[in-house]
């Protein structure tokens, strides 16, 4: 069972606690309030709709592990759609900027995340790496990664931007059951069969010639498909790539980013499973 699956179920019984790990008290014990990671309090600050205490441990708790990460550091934008509420699922856990913006209506589910309808709808993240000359994410070092909670085939990709020359998209199971992506490029590059689109999928470049995309932590195919010489005019998106490439899978999570490592793509996808747990996403 899920540690958050409905507010009647958070009340712990008298004399016990959740285990909700160090901080859960303040210094001095019971009668004083928790104590949060400060990017996690900022992050609370901006919610509409405040969650418990329970799911706000949980995030803090988050921030604490991902920083003492090196892919922390990397990293431009995290949404975890997951949440409490839908405002909550659109919001950058980094910052207030690039907070996703829903389009004609993508579908939110509590504790799950969004999920277009595959011809209309999508989450455009307001990233556009040709334009943000500060970002970490660069024509040689990027990272696009999105949790699928969907399994289907499709030509329709569901993460990224492709301006119809290249671009960066994911599609984590197109009609040949092939994993497709492509990060800062032309042609696409095809891993072998896979026979599901459920689970943390991460495209990442390091270099003009070295591109992995990783299923659940694990690197899958490793291309040498040369970057374009500019990347993709274009916002980044969830749900879909183009007005014409879009996919009907729901989304628990996703976050855009400097080039990781193989051990740091290993170490993103162990860093969100405590959460993914927590909330239920199968």
């Amino acid at each position: 069972m899920p540690l958050i699956a409905g507010a009647a179920r958070f009340a712990p019984k008298k004399g016990l606690t959740l285990g909700l790990g160090a901080g859960a008290l303040g210094a001095g014990g019971e009668g004083q309030g928790p104590t949060y990671d400060p990017d996690a309090t900022a992050l609370f600050a901006r919610f509409a709709t405040q969650p418990d205490a329970t799911r706000k441990q949980l995030i803090s708790d988050r921030f604490v592990a991902g920083k003492a990460k090196s892919f922390w550091s990397k990293l431009d934008a995290l949404w975890v759609h997951a949440a409490h509420a839908p405002e909550a699922g659109r919001l950058n856990w980094l910052g207030d900027i690039y907070n996703c913006i829903p389009v004609n209506n993508p579908a939110f589910t509590t504790d799950r995340g969004y999920m277009g309808d595959g011809s209309t709808s999508y989450l455009n993240t307001g990233f556009n790496p040709f334009v943000e000359t500060a970002a970490k994410y660069s024509r040689l070092s990027g990272t696009l990664g999105v949790r699928s909670n969907t399994n289907n085939s499709s030509g329709g990709s569901l993460a990224g931007f492709h301006d119809g020359g290249k671009g960066t998209t994911i599609n984590p199971r197109d009609a040949g059951n092939s994993v497709t992506f492509r990060v800062n490029q032309a042609s696409a590059s095809f891993t072998a069969g896979n026979g599901t689109s459920v689970g943390m999928f991460c495209a990442s470049r390091n270099g003009a010639t070295d591109a992995v995309v990783a299923r659940d932590g694990v690197v899958i195919q490793r291309t040498a498909i040369a970057a374009e010489a500019a990347v993709a005019n274009g916002t980044f998106r969830l749900g879909a790539i183009t007005n014409a490439s879009m996919r009907a899978c729901q989304f628990a999570m996703g976050w855009i980013g400097a080039g990781f490592t193989d051990q740091e793509i290993t170490d993103f996808y162990n860093w969100f499973e405590p959460y993914r747990s927590a909330v239920g996403v199968v």
